[in-house]
């Protein structure tokens, strides 16, 4: 992984989380040319509660050696709510409920 994903990343994981919610699950896999991210985010101290089902979100990006950023899959409350893919980091970041 290089300085410009590792960049990318943190710029994504920002998006994502504010005042209301963390980071549940964060999965970074380096696949030689892409990284692949898996970011679940959920409001603070959720575990065990309704919300811990109804309130996260999980995102899977890929990103290029570049830091070109596919968000390939968007899950809410565990279903799908896109099949088809974005590119760039402004529309990805863009595409998201938050």
């Amino acid at each position: 992984m290089n300085a410009k994903q590792t960049n990318v990343i943190e710029v994504i994981k920002a998006k994502m989380i504010n005042n209301y919610y963390e980071i549940k699950i964060e999965k970074v896999e380096d696949c030689g040319h892409f990284v692949s991210l898996v970011l679940e985010v959920g409001m603070v101290d959720d575990e065990g509660t309704m919300a811990e089902i109804i309130c996260r979100n999980r995102r899977h990006f890929f990103i290029g050696k570049r830091g070109g950023v596919t968000l390939k899959s968007v899950s809410m409350s565990n279903k799908f709510a896109s099949p088809k893919s974005v590119t760039g980091l402004s529309n990805s970041v863009h595409f998201l409920p938050f």
